[in-house]
């Protein structure tokens, strides 16, 4: 499950990274049931450019259109989950559009479940969260922040798929039967879309350099028994705090390691 944080490492990685504040807390019993809260707030002027740049591009309404609360009941009863969607709202807050959502789960595959309901891109029974006993008795908590990592320690995984020169069928003849005017048109109209989001991502960059101190990232986990060792960036009785400002995020370049809490029960 790649964003069980509701896209916002999809956006952390992406141009509009700088607009966006997540908070997420899980709260996690002994049994491995539990409740899982989200909270995303972004720029809404960001959020207007992405859908401005997404129009056409792909069939959805736009870029959080599967956030709906009929969408993920849906997709939870399909997959015959014992997640359940408790709450869900999207407002309008200030200059940003937010997005808050909670979630009861009894296992570790209710959590997987979750994570397809709001990224079909995840694949299925894959979940960012481990809570596995050690040797020495304790029991290690991990979310991970890069699944594509997490896979990679598998044995057998991270094999890149093999690439071929081929074209898709008839697109050939499309190219060679295209109307040399049309293609012209097609050209510019390109260049013009083009133009407009170089404008927009330059217009993008000075407002992430703006709020990139500001905007926060914030992951919580309140966990069934006493903290020994984390790395977290604070604890809190039980619960393990990691916090960081989307600036702090850039310069780890993408390269955030896991979260970690090791408890005695």
């Amino acid at each position: 499950m790649k964003h069980l944080l509701a896209c916002l490492l999809l956006a952390a990685a992406a141009l509009f990274a700088g607009c966006v504040d997540y908070d997420e807390q899980i709260t996690l019993n002994k049994d491995g049931s539990g409740q899982i809260e989200m909270r995303m707030a972004m720029d809404k002027e960001s959020y207007q450019m992405m859908e401005e740049m997404s129009a056409g591009v792909t069939q959805a309404d736009g870029p959080w259109s599967s956030f709906s609360r009929e969408e993920i009941e849906s997709s939870l009863k399909d997959r015959d989950s014992k997640a359940k969607l408790l709450r869900y709202s999207e407002s309008e807050e200030g200059k940003d559009k937010v997005w808050e959502m909670a979630f009861s789960f009894t296992s570790f595959k209710d959590l997987a479940d979750i994570g397809e309901a709001l990224d079909e891109e995840n694949e299925p029974g894959e979940t960012p969260f481990t809570f596995v006993e050690q040797g020495d008795g304790t029991w290690l908590f991990t979310r991970a922040l890069d699944m594509d990592e997490q896979k990679a320690a598998t044995p057998g995984a991270g094999a890149e798929p093999e690439m071929t020169s081929q074209m898709p069928p008839g697109m050939q003849e499309s190219i060679e039967n295209l109307d040399p005017e049309a293609l012209a048109a097609q050209m510019q109209e390109l260049a013009k879309s083009m133009e407009k989001m170089a404008a927009d991502m330059e217009k993008q960059q000075a407002r992430m350099e703006e709020e990139g101190s500001q905007r926060k990232i914030r992951f919580r986990a309140t966990l069934p028994g006493d903290i020994v060792e984390s790395n977290a960036t604070r604890v809190e009785g039980k619960t393990a705090v990691w916090e960081y400002s989307l600036e702090e995020l850039f310069q780890m370049e993408g390269k955030m390691p896991a979260l970690t809490a090791r408890i005695k029960k």
